[in-house]
């Protein structure tokens, strides 16, 4: 089984989550990034604004084949209760994903806004062909725990053999 990990990162702690991820099952292991970085002022006031009406940066890579890859990992931060626009980005520029799994994992403050990006991500991930198989949501003190990370990187690799 091969795996696809990609993931955005703003402050690091998705990176480090995705980079666990990654180290325990192995695979390809992408990081996009918007063409025009945030700050972290403008994170908060341009990147949630942007994040709220569903806006999609362009991202590098602009384009990310899933031809070979049975089982994709997609994270991200919850801005304002949304997968960031970098995320939005990277489902415009993922090709060969129709039928794959996706497993959703995002990285929040606080559970309740996470969940309510997994349902976005979930149905965006579902619209450009991608079967949601798993999500997890990280919140601030679950992304420096093991004790929560490593059972999620398990339910990763059992979505990845149904």
């Amino acid at each position: 089984m091969k795996i696809t990990v990609i993931y955005h990162s703003h402050s690091g702690k998705t990176r480090m989550v995705a980079e666990k991820i990654h180290r325990h099952l192995g695979g390809d292991l992408i990081e996009a990034v918007p063409h025009q970085q945030y700050s972290t002022l403008s994170a908060v006031t341009k990147g949630c604004y942007r994040a709220l009406k569903g806006s999609a940066d362009p991202v590098t890579p602009d384009s990310i084949s899933l031809e070979d890859t049975d089982l994709v990992v997609l994270a991200c931060p919850v801005w304002a209760g949304k997968p960031t626009p970098v995320m939005n980005g990277v489902l415009r520029v993922i090709s060969g994903g129709g039928g794959k799994r996706v497993f959703m994992v995002v990285t929040c403050n606080d559970a309740k806004s996470g969940h309510q990006a997994i349902a976005l991500l979930k149905s965006h991930a579902s619209d450009t062909g991608l079967v949601p198989s798993g999500e997890g949501v990280l919140d601030k003190q679950a992304v420096i725990s093991d004790q929560a990370i490593i059972p999620l990187i398990e339910r990763i690799r059992s979505a990845g053999t149904i």
